[in-house]
């Protein structure tokens, strides 16, 4: 396995929102929930202009518009994802932008981060045996083993 991290730096003459998202890991399960946090730190702008952000699926085939895959807005620092709604073994990169309250959310002066999570497979067909096949309990030694 393994992971991927990108940052883009982008110069600005604005103070932007600075944006990072903390996930737990990047290899998930589909039938527990994920919740993905952003950390958003606003610069030297006053605290009066407040800050927005709102989330976004930039890959993958799922939709965050539609409510009932979610535990929560998109529109809060939090994300979470309701349990069986994202596929198995699929990939998706989510990211998080933020701008300060006023300016539109296309507008440049935006602070942006983006995580990228793999959903696990889940088991496929074997056999599973233990030896022996009789024993009492916490007397007999039992091997287990699956093929």
């Amino acid at each position: 396995r393994s992971g991927k991290a990108v940052q883009i730096i982008r110069t600005t003459v604005a103070d932007i929102p600075s944006v990072s998202i903390k996930s737990r890991s990047i290899f998930v399960n589909v039938h527990t929930k994920l919740t993905l946090s952003a950390v958003i730190r606003s610069g030297n702008v006053s605290k009066a202009f407040g800050l927005s952000q709102r989330w976004y699926c930039t890959s993958g085939n799922f939709n965050l518009s539609d409510s009932r895959n979610l535990l929560s807005d998109t529109t809060t620092e939090n994300l979470i994802i309701r349990p069986n709604s994202l596929t198995p073994g699929s990939t998706y990169t989510f990211s998080i932008k933020a701008w300060y309250s006023g300016l539109k959310e296309e507008h440049d002066d935006h602070g942006e981060a983006s995580v990228t999570i793999q959903t696990n497979y889940p088991p496929v067909f074997g056999t599973c045996k233990g030896s022996p096949p009789v024993g009492t309990a916490m007397i007999t030694s039992f091997r287990l083993s699956c093929e």
